[in-house]
């Protein structure tokens, strides 16, 4: 017996993983993030699943893959899948942009879209089938008879020689590219026009999730936090993308990408993932009056269908709500006999409620209160930053330092803190964007609170600032070294260039290095050393 009892955790541990599979829509890029790092992080192997994560391939039907079972889960942009102005049956278990990135751009002097009819457009005709863009043509009566529609060439070139009046494109991707170049254009965006709907939809088929319902719960459960993994480490994923995805676009596109997908996603106001049928019902009201769909099935009928996988607090109906009416009439129906226990018990739990809202509205005050005393001192740091300095780089430099800061604190929830090498690597990578300067983050991680990040981002900012200016000019190699430990409960921070110091050895306070050294020792209530050590060095302790 005692032996048997030593076998079956070596059987639980041994058990092996299921295999599944998941058919993108496009190739690997930032879009996919969440997918990529949930799998590069162990997320999937944690919930029992060896995921196989497929790029897209031209010819390849993901609809149709997934409903014959061919592949497991699948990403598609538009929430209904019609073939045949019939909606085609599919469970849809996530959604991760919650606004389309999916646009119309036009040269600069169409300014609606009543001015596409008679131009060249080059739309993908498989990404407006029944989607916003479709109805948005449709509403404004332009179609093949009177427009001229090419298949898309995935590039900006045919637009930037005007060899094209307007293409489809996604805002995460081709306008970067023409606002790299300079080139002015319209965008006509279907939801400025009441054609408002979500995109990168999960979806899988009936017979898959009706015989693994858990398995699908589990890949929805880990794919959310690799998204969570990728939005607040934005550095790391992107070095993942191009080293081990083959992502051919550069750092800067895949950071411009980055920032729009937080955009989209809409954290501040949707959990990541979460079910938007709301949107979807727009959608097939929309789509049933313009005739591109066309049957007898009521909106609650195919909300069920498409909407099977509900965790309660994505449920249309407040099913809490009706157990508590169902509970309520069950007992009334006893008789009088039991009227006093009743009201006894809905006294309680009115009791809890009130009790419950007033700690929510309370709450509530507290974090508007932290919200304008946040305010205060950005608008009173931006000031004393505009009255001490003239350099529009610095400045800009320096505010972006609080907008990075508040971003890193939006994707931590409660958590009312912020990574400081996480986020100095990032501000490091952007103030450097355009000069190849290694930066290079050591120590053991640390968490502050947003003033004292703000303030510390301001600081490194004026360093590299003063780095660039004087100390690693004509180095073929220049780099930056920032150490932070924590030292009996006070944090260290070492700053570290390899420039060839300045143009004499007596290192003379400028107004940056005065800046510094202020807010090390007023706002901080820290002390700070400057020396020249094989470069420049900066010692700040706090």
């Amino acid at each position: 017996m005692r032996y048997w009892s030593l076998f079956i955790p070596f059987l639980l541990f041994s058990q092996d993983l299921e295999k599944v599979s998941l058919q993108l829509n496009w190739k690997y890029q930032f879009e996919f993030a969440g997918f990529i790092m949930a799998k590069e992080m162990g997320y999937y192997k944690e919930a029992n699943l060896d995921v196989e994560i497929k790029e897209y391939q031209n010819g390849v039907n993901i609809t149709k893959d997934v409903l014959d079972n061919k592949v497991n889960f699948g990403l598609k942009n538009n929430a209904l899948t019609i073939e045949n102005k019939k909606i085609i049956p599919n469970i849809l278990l996530a959604t991760y942009f919650q606004t389309s990135p999916f646009i119309i751009v036009a040269q600069k002097e169409i300014k609606n879209p009543a001015q596409l009819r008679g131009k060249k457009v080059m739309i993908e005709q498989e990404e407006i089938v029944s989607g916003p863009i479709d109805l948005l043509l449709e509403n404004y009566n332009i179609n093949t008879n009177n427009t001229i529609f090419l298949p898309h060439s995935f590039d900006v070139e045919a637009f930037i020689n005007k060899d094209i009046d307007a293409m489809s494109a996604f805002t995460s991707n081709e306008l970067y590219f023409l606002d790299k170049l300079g080139i002015t254009y319209t965008v006509l965006n279907p939801a400025n026009y009441g054609f408002y709907t979500n995109a990168v939809n999960l979806f899988t088929s009936p017979k898959e999730y009706n015989n693994h319902k858990v398995r699908c719960d589990n890949f929805v459960k880990a794919t959310n936090r690799g998204w969570e993994y990728a939005l607040s480490h934005t550095k790391e994923t992107i070095q993942i993308l191009q080293t081990k995805y083959s992502v051919s676009k550069s750092k800067e596109a895949l950071f411009y990408e980055a920032n729009v997908t937080k955009k989209l996603m809409m954290t501040n106001i949707y959990k990541i993932g979460e079910l938007t049928p709301e949107l979807t019902i727009r959608l097939y009201k929309q789509l049933k009056a313009s005739n591109s769909i066309q049957t007898d099935e009521n909106m609650e009928d195919m909300t069920k269908k498409i909407y099977a996988m509900f965790t309660k607090s994505e449920k249309v109906i407040d099913y809490l709500f009706l157990a508590q009416l169902f509970i309520f009439f069950t007992f009334i129906s006893l008789g009088l006999f039991y009227k006093q226990s009743i009201l006894k018990k809905l006294n309680q739990e009115l009791t809890f409620l009130k009790e419950n809202l007033q700690k929510e509205v309370d709450y509530k005050n507290i974090l508007l209160k932290e919200l304008h005393h946040r305010v205060k001192n950005n608008l009173q740091i931006i000031l004393s930053i505009l009255s001490i300095n003239s350099n529009k780089e610095v400045i800009k430099n320096q505010i972006n330092a609080i907008k990075l800061a508040h971003e890193k604190l939006t994707y931590n929830g409660v958590d009312n803190s912020v990574d400081l090498p996480n986020y100095l690597a990032d501000l490091g990578y952007e103030v450097t964007l355009a000069l190849k300067i290694e930066i290079e983050i050591l120590g053991n991680a640390k968490k502050v609170d947003i003033d004292t990040a703000i303030n510390i981002g301001i600081i490194i900012n004026e360093l590299i600032s003063n780095s660039i200016k004087y100390a690693l000019d004509h180095n073929p190699t220049p780099s930056i070294t920032i150490t932070i430990e924590t030292i009996n409960e006070k944090t260290q921070i070492i700053y570290c260039d390899n420039g060839k110091n300045y143009l004499n050895k007596n290192l003379k306070k400028g107004l940056g290095l005065n800046i510094i050294e202020s807010i090390v020792k007023n706002k901080l209530k820290g002390n700070i050393l400057f020396k020249l050590k094989n470069g420049f060095y900066c010692h700040i302790i706090f």
